[in-house]
């Protein structure tokens, strides 16, 4: 394997996809239609080959880890399975959402905010535009050519 394709990889391990906002609220999406691994494997390299540059492929990963996981017997493989369900977040379906907000268990729902009812009590802001003319409002010097 290429030296500088093999770094690649290590850091694309070593990313850290469960603290990243932007990748966990775009997974979020995905995973409510299609909650399988290999969906979660697919947008991790996509959004990393996206975030560093990089052209890394699913085939990639897999061998890599395959290469890894025999050279060190230190993680065996049922470990890493359960970690990967671990890493998923937890997506409701519609089903599920629709009867938490019926039965008011509004906080068991995630990146659920409270959002507070009142208005901004600050005054508006002033319009610094002049009002833009209308097509059919034309000056009193093109007015007077038209009437001639």
């Amino acid at each position: 394997m290429d030296p500088l394709q093999a770094a690649v990889l290590q850091q694309f391990f070593e990313y850290p996809f469960e603290i990243d906002q932007t990748y966990q609220q775009g997974l979020a999406g995905i995973l409510a239609n299609n909650p399988s691994n290999t969906v979660l494997l697919n947008t991790r390299v996509f959004y990393f080959n996206r975030l560093t540059g990089s052209s890394i492929t699913v085939a990639d990963v897999l061998a890599y880890k395959e290469q890894s996981a025999s050279a060190s017997e230190s993680v065996p493989p049922s470990n890493s399975a359960a970690n990967d369900s671990k890493e998923q977040p937890n997506v409701l379906t519609f089903a599920q959402l629709q009867e938490l907000i019926e039965s008011g268990r509004l906080d068991e729902i995630p990146n659920n905010k409270t959002i507070s009812g009142e208005l901004n009590s600050a005054p508006p802001s002033q319009s610094a535009v002049s009002v833009r003319r209308k097509p059919w409002e034309t000056s009193n010097d093109s007015s007077n050519i038209m009437e001639s």
